[in-house]
């Protein structure tokens, strides 16, 4: 690859990218919807954007764009689609991600080549979590849920979901939720079925204890030169009548980190962050660039669990962008349709104070949002 050195990033929304990792193809034909979203919201990563970086479009509402880097003095721009020294970014790596660059006229040696891209799929796959889980328990001064086991065959799932009273069964690969089903002994032969399906098309399915979840938080890494540094905290939203995802909590780092503290214990959060770093810079960060999202939970008594790791950008990296663009704390959410009705922003030194502010343009099938709470 090129060298990386004060190389502005040229920016991918690459939404359907875990789907491309379960297929493993550069050519597949990704659900409508996942298309749709993608093409909402190309303009996204501006909000995580560095100066001068560009953001990979096929088309903008350029008076949408125009106001809202002068009222937020944001520096970075759409790709002209000439220039080349740039530094490809997708939302995550994949055959089919890189496909794009190369169609849009990069050259291949500019980019991760194909070894390095099953590399990061294989890393990809669910049974990393276990190892990373395994490994990090061995650090820990308190005990965690034990990690996922991986099983390539229904007898042998059968027997292990007997033996327990519930289970969670996980695709290897899959996308934002999609292949986690929840299974116990009065719904064991449908889970089986479909784990049959599964094994056959991905050679293996996760299963692993149900865990009754009582805050879901995640922690952000960063992989570069064979080391992993933590960048973050991300704190997800919930509607206090169904416990339903509505949105990522945009604050300040400490106020974040005092949460979650709270829901589990501030000494052991510490432990975990420093065994999980540890833990990804010898297992990952050997063969991976990139983004790490790790989806924690925590349950009742403040017992973690290590739900699931994400090689790419996630929703909590956009929230952690976002943080230098509010004034008071805010959520950040997506919702189908064209939101900008709602759209009434406070805006006072380049930081949003009150309202709402679309964080893409009007007119698509679904509109990211950034609301004052």
């Amino acid at each position: 690859m090129q060298n990386l050195i004060a190389m502005n990033h040229l920016w991918l929304f690459y939404p359907e990218n875990d789907i491309a990792l379960a297929h493993g193809t550069a050519n597949f034909s990704p659900p409508q919807m996942a298309t749709n979203l993608r093409r909402s919201a190309e303009i996204l990563p501006l909000w995580m954007a560095g100066n001068d970086d560009k953001v990979l479009c096929h088309g903008i509402n350029k008076n949408w764009l125009d106001n809202i880097c002068m009222s937020y003095n944001i520096t970075a721009d759409v790709w002209n689609h000439t220039d080349y020294n740039l530094l490809p970014t997708p939302w995550g790596w994949s055959a089919a991600s890189r496909a794009i660059f190369i169609h849009e006229g990069f050259k291949e040696s500019t980019l991760p080549d194909m070894a390095t891209i099953e590399q990061y799929r294989n890393l990809s796959h669910r049974r990393t979590a276990a190892i990373v889980t395994n490994e990090v328990s061995k650090l820990l001064d308190f005990t965690i849920y034990p990690p996922a086991i991986e099983v390539a065959d229904t007898d042998t799932l059968s027997r292990i979901i007997n033996d327990k009273k519930s289970a969670v069964l996980k695709s290897p690969w899959s996308s934002s939720g999609r292949g986690v089903r929840f299974v116990d002994h009065n719904h064991l032969q449908q889970a089986l079925s479909a784990a049959a399906g599964t094994i056959r098309k991905q050679k293996s399915i996760m299963v692993e204890d149900y865990v009754n979840p009582h805050f879901d938080f995640a922690l952000l890494f960063e992989c570069k030169d064979s080391v992993c540094d933590f960048v973050g905290y991300s704190l997800f939203r919930a509607d206090p009548s169904s416990g339903q995802y509505t949105g990522n909590i945009v604050a300040d780092q400490q106020e974040l980190r005092t949460r979650i503290a709270s829901k589990s214990d501030s000494g052991q959060l510490s432990q975990m962050i420093t065994a999980l770093q540890s833990v990804i810079s010898a297992i990952i960060a050997p063969a991976y660039s990139g983004p790490v999202g790790v989806d924690m939970l925590a349950d009742i008594n403040g017992k973690m669990h290590i739900v699931e790791l994400n090689l790419r950008y996630t929703m909590g990296f956009m929230a952690l962008g976002l943080e230098r663009f509010v004034g008071r704390e805010a959520i950040f959410y997506m919702q189908k349709g064209d939101g900008s009705s709602q759209n009434c922003p406070v805006i006072e030194q380049s930081r949003l104070y009150d309202g709402i502010q679309m964080l893409t343009p009007p007119g698509g099938d679904f509109s990211f949002m950034l609301k004052i709470v």
